[in-house]
């Protein structure tokens, strides 16, 4: 179901809910090396089925405009017990902002060898003016038959069988430079996932992204294996023709948090920092840690928008994601809090900063007005593999080379770390069925009630031998959470099985 834009509906939209996820209580380390015991295979890759393209989107949103608090309490209550709604998480998905003049299609800067879930020829989702579940397109979890019992078991598939799938994939040490997307790109397998599903008889649920790339440090330099479900990992989030194929909601606080530190940075602050300032949500005055604790672990949508004010509009989008990442997609524009359709993040206030004895003042910031049709509507846009790579980054900071590693001190790095491992998980009772208990899972993940829910780790086992990256997203249902769960536990199980 499509979540929509109209003035004065806000969507309701969450940080990633707690699941029973075994997460351990075992504090990060500055120089946590964990190493993968995978053995390395030379890739062989070649096109595979597309994916089938997501069905238009219904006439209604599952929140009515004239919903109370006494209806979100109501719609509480029908979630699942291991689902909650987060702390001032109130509205991802808002009203448009002002219709802007026309924009021709901008090509996206694509991989020729992706495989897309919206070829030219499919409707793909689209956004309406007012949304309700129907019967022809609510997401209804799978039927009850499908999985006799909500007990997570890996499949046990015959090892001859594995043999004969493709399961190669080269290990590589992703590059410092504009270079690494499509170097990720060109080493992911995109065939073993997609068989291996099929040869243990899982259905993925129809529109699932995935991707999954074990770690392992090779010589003194570390690397990954890169599995993408189908060409999904690379997949830009909204089509060429500007409609949704997954909205990225709360995954993309991390990447706010990283950024509002690495402008304090220039001014010789950090997260200590005390700050001062009045926006469009009142006044604040307090520690940047905290912002970035709120964003990552309640999920405070407040907390987000602030620190992509420090950040700044125009830094973010045309400096830190295309200058320090080298992302070629991604785009954030998004408020997440708007008490009025036109309200946005373009405009930064003035920030006055005490951190010890540096004390001093952000200027007030207006955007350029640049606009980005590949991303239109003031929304949020990129892949599973960006998201993929802020937490890569974060999480494996000190075992990067320098020219990869974030330009914020230790402190800061372990600051973020230890918020991801307090931030409630998806995907955690299925990354444990599947690996064991004592797993740290390094986190963020996302939720629209209605729309989609995903989560973004890197889970390591308790010896530090083993580890992953995953990102998943999938269409929300309610309940979606023990599907998230098993694909996780099944991606897992398929690069133990290789």
């Amino acid at each position: 179901m499509r979540m929509v834009w109209m003035p004065g509906l806000f969507a309701l939209c969450l940080g990633c809910a707690a699941t029973a996820g075994e997460q351990s209580a075992q504090s990060p380390t500055n120089d946590q090396a964990v190493t993968d015991t995978a053995q390395a295979f030379q890739t062989t890759q070649a096109p595979e089925p597309e994916m089938p393209a997501r069905s238009p989107a219904p006439a209604n949103t599952g929140i009515s405009p004239a919903q109370t608090t006494e209806n979100i309490q109501s719609q509480q209550a029908h979630m699942p017990e291991n689902a909650t709604i987060q702390n001032d998480n109130a509205a991802e998905h808002t009203a448009n902002p002002p219709e802007t003049p026309p924009q021709a299609d901008i090509a996206l800067n694509t991989d020729p060898a992706e495989i897309t879930q919206n070829p030219p020829e499919t409707q793909p989702r689209t956004d309406t003016s007012l949304n309700t579940d129907t019967p022809e397109d609510k997401h209804e979890p799978p039927p009850p038959e499908a999985h006799a019992a909500d007990i997570l078991q890996p499949a046990q598939a015959d090892p001859e069988a594995i043999k004969a799938l493709h399961t190669e994939a080269d290990w590589f040490v992703p590059e410092a430079s504009r270079k690494w997307y499509k170097q990720t790109s060109r080493h992911a397998n995109r065939k073993y996932l997609s068989e291996y599903f099929k040869l243990i008889g899982y259905e993925v649920p129809k529109h699932t992204y995935a991707l999954i790339a074990p770690l392992q440090t090779r010589g003194d330099k570390l690397s990954m294996q890169y599995y993408s479900y189908l060409s999904t990992a690379f997949e830009y989030s909204m089509t060429k023709d500007g409609e949704e194929k997954y909205w990225p909601a709360s995954t993309v606080k991390l990447a706010a948090a990283v950024m509002a530190l690495l402008k304090l940075r220039e001014y010789k602050a950090g997260s200590k920092s005390v700050v001062s300032f009045t926006d469009l949500e009142g006044h604040y005055e307090d520690t940047v840690e905290k912002l970035c604790r709120d964003a990552i672990i309640p999920s405070n949508n407040t907390a987000y928008n602030r620190l992509m004010e420090i950040a700044g509009f125009d830094e973010i989008n045309d400096h830190y994601l295309r200058e320090v990442f080298h992302f070629p997609k991604m785009v954030l524009q998004r408020r997440y809090v708007r008490h009025r359709p036109e309200d946005s993040l373009r405009d930064s206030p003035e920030i006055q900063f005490s951190d010890g004895n540096v004390n001093g003042t952000i200027p007030e910031r207006h955007s350029s007005g640049k606009m980005r049709p590949e991303c239109p509507r003031e929304s949020n846009c990129t892949t599973l593999a960006e998201l993929g790579e802020v937490m890569f980054r974060v999480v494996l900071h000190e075992e990067l080379p320098k020219k990869r590693q974030l330009a914020l001190p230790s402190a800061e790095i372990n600051m973020l770390r230890e918020a991801l491992v307090k931030a409630p998980s998806c995907i955690g009772d299925g990354i444990t069925a599947a690996m064991g208990p004592g797993i740290t899972i390094y986190n963020k993940g996302g939720k629209v009630i209605g729309d989609d829910r995903l989560e973004v780790a890197v889970v390591s086992t308790p010896d530090k031998r083993e580890r992953y990256l995953v990102a998943l997203s999938m269409p929300y249902y309610e309940g979606v959470e023990k599907e998230t769960n098993r694909l996780a536990m099944h991606l897992i199980s398929a690069m133990r099985a290789r």
